[in-house]
């Protein structure tokens, strides 16, 4: 998969419609009423409509060529930076071992002392991501940024912190969009821009 290295403007980003999905959940209601769960896979799936975040002529441009980017080139999608959850600290985050000597990522959702664990793959590369070990030593990681993945020279990575980004692709195959006209200007109303969670 390759994905496109690049986010849209962080007006649009910030602005949009953000959701997060199960997307395999079966739910089934017992002839006595009672509600019974199958959860197939465990992992959730973000999704966001940037048209929420499009305000000018030049938002709407921006979007438009990204969906000309992805959906007409060999990327398979773009970058979204989640402003609500893009931080990852020493509190919120782990590092899993995956063998001969790499480790990924982690960020970690908590409630009632139940731990959720998301695979980030896309750690921004802007100098401030920093790994420890379990008593909060700094490490030296060499880090893969186009897949969260990391070795380090020595000791034993435990939490990292830093920004990350989702990798994301238009959820639909078309485009929708509709020119209103005013007294004062012409109008591009969009429908929703749904884009979704890309698993790499």
């Amino acid at each position: 998969m390759s994905i496109l290295a690049q986010r849209l403007s962080s007006r649009i980003e910030r602005g949009a419609t953000r959701n997060v999905v199960h997307p395999s959940r079966i739910k089934v209601y017992t002839q006595n009423g009672n509600l019974r769960q199958v959860f197939p896979s465990g992992r959730l799936k973000h999704t966001f409509d940037a048209s929420h975040g499009v305000r000018s002529q030049s938002d709407y441009m921006e979007v438009l060529g990204a969906f000309y980017a992805v959906m007409g080139t060999p990327y398979d999608g773009l970058l979204w930076r989640d402003w609500a959850d893009y931080i990852a600290t020493q509190d919120n985050t782990v590092c899993t071992a995956v063998g001969g000597g790499t480790y990924q990522l982690g960020r970690v959702y908590s409630f009632g002392g139940v731990d959720y664990v998301r695979t980030i793959t896309r750690p921004v590369n802007d100098g401030t991501l920093a790994v420890f070990d379990s008593g909060g030593s700094p490490l030296t990681p060499t880090v893969n940024y186009a897949t969260g993945t990391f070795t380090v020279a020595s000791g034993t990575p435990a939490t990292w912190s830093g920004y990350f980004d989702v990798p994301v692709t238009f959820t639909d195959n078309e485009w929708r969009a509709n020119l209103e006209v005013s007294t004062q200007n012409l109008h591009l109303v969009n429908q929703s821009i749904m884009l979704e969670e890309v698993f790499e």
